[in-house]
């Protein structure tokens, strides 16, 4: 696309190669760009997707502990004296719960593009 106009080129316009000459694209050449890169990329980003979305479950695991550590009572002892001055700013979602919903959203995900693969 050019950025200005010109005499033979108008801004805005879309070119295209077409054998050995440079066109103006149609409405016909862009939805067949647009349909054949739709077409081309679709199956390989599944496949993609999948292994992608593994891998981030994978990594979301290994974020969060299976078992949670003793007694918290020394810390909820600090929290309430008036020393310790809470940041408002600090996410009201703990770490692990974001985290235990960001592994629930990726199995969703997972789930979803396994039964888009099945044969009807």
């Amino acid at each position: 696309m050019p950025k200005k106009d010109s005499d033979k080129i108008k801004r805005y316009h879309i070119f295209i190669r077409h054998n050995t000459s440079t066109i103006t694209a149609e409405y016909e050449h862009l939805q067949d760009i647009l349909n054949r890169r739709v077409e081309t990329t679709y199956s390989f980003t599944t496949e993609m997707s999948l292994a992608e979305h593994l891998a981030q479950l994978k990594e979301l695991y290994s974020m969060i502990q299976k078992n949670k550590p003793g007694s918290a009572l020394a810390l909820n002892f600090l929290e309430n004296t008036y020393f310790i001055q809470k940041n408002p700013y600090y996410p009201k979602e703990e770490y692990d719960a974001f985290i235990s919903r960001m592994i629930c959203v990726n199995k969703e995900v997972i789930e979803a593009i396994i039964q888009r693969k099945e044969p009807l």
